[in-house]
C-alpha cells in the first residue's frame, strides 16, 4: 500500500512538471499527460489496473470493466475522417433492476495552454469533439477489443463526459456559447445536453491536479506527514 500511495504521489508530480514550460519554452502535447494516465493505442484488455492512473481523473473509472485509448471503433489504425476518443469508458450496467443497459464515459485531453478554440469548428470545438465521438460510439454499436473481441452496446443509458484542458479565454467562449455553467464551481463548467443526453465536465490541469491531490491527501499525510 505504502509502495502505492508513493507511486501516486510521484504520478502527480510528472503531471504538474508536464503541463509547465519546458527547456524549450514550449508545454509538452497532450499525448504526454494522456500516457501518464492511460497509455495511448491501447485497452483495458491488455493493461490491469496497476498500468494506469485513472485515478487522476476519477477513482471510479479506474474500475470500469472496458477502457479503450486513443483508438478508433473499429479497433484497427486510424482511417482517414476517424475521430479518435481519447479515452472512452464502458460501464455495462443494470438499470432499474431489470433493463440491460451501457454507460459511457469520455475524456477528452487539450495541449496545457492552448487558446486556439472555436465555438462549432470540429477542429477547434472539444464540446463538438465529444459529441462526435459519442455519435460514432453509438452507430458502431461497440468498439474492437485488442484481443480480438467486441464490446457490444446493449443500449446506451447514460452518458458522461471530461474535458481536461486549460480554461482559456478561448475555451470560456466556446463553452459558454454551448450553454455551459460553473455556477456551483468555478473551476469546472457542466453542461446536461438534452438532445444528446450527456453530462459533460470542462475543468483545467490546474483543477485536475488539486482534486488529485485532495483525494489522496489522508494517505500522503499519513505516509508522508503532509
Amino acid at each position: 500500500m505504502a509502495e502505492y500511495v508513493v507511486h501516486r504521489k510521484k504520478v502527480i508530480e510528472l503531471i504538474e512538471a508536464a503541463r509547465k514550460y519546458g527547456t524549450s519554452g514550449t508545454h509538452a502535447p497532450e499525448d504526454t499527460i494522456h500516457d501518464l494516465v492511460f497509455k495511448r493505442f491501447s485497452d483495458s484488455a491488455d493493461k490491469d489496473y496497476f498500468e494506469h492512473n485513472l485515478w487522476l481523473i476519477d477513482d471510479a473509472l479506474a474500475f470500469l470493466p472496458y477502457i479503450s485509448s486513443d483508438r478508433a471503433m473499429h479497433g484497427k489504425g486510424r482511417k482517414k475522417g476517424d475521430k479518435i476518443p481519447d479515452l472512452a469508458f464502458f460501464d455495462d450496467s443494470l438499470v432499474l433492476g431489470d433493463n440491460d443497459g451501457t454507460t459511457i464515459n469520455i475524456v477528452e485531453f487539450k495541449r496545457p495552454s492552448r487558446d486556439d478554440y472555436v465555438f462549432g469548428d470540429i477542429k477547434h470545438d472539444p464540446v463538438m469533439q465529444v459529441i462526435k465521438t459519442l455519435e460514432d460510439a453509438t452507430v458502431a454499436g461497440g468498439i474492437a477489443k485488442t484481443d480480438g473481441s467486441h464490446f457490444a452496446f446493449r443500449g446506451v443509458v447514460r452518458r458522461f463526459a471530461y474535458i481536461v484542458a486549460d480554461i482559456k479565454p478561448s475555451l470560456i467562449k466556446v463553452l459558454k456559447g454551448h450553454d455551459f455553467k460553473n455556477d456551483w464551481n468555478p473551476d469546472i463548467y457542466v453542461r446536461f445536453r438534452d438532445n444528446e443526453q450527456i453530462f459533460i465536465q470542462a475543468m483545467g490541469y490546474d483543477t485536475l491536479i488539486a482534486n488529485a491531490k485532495k483525494r489522496n491527501q489522508a494517505f500522503f499525510s499519513v505516509l508522508f506527514g503532509e
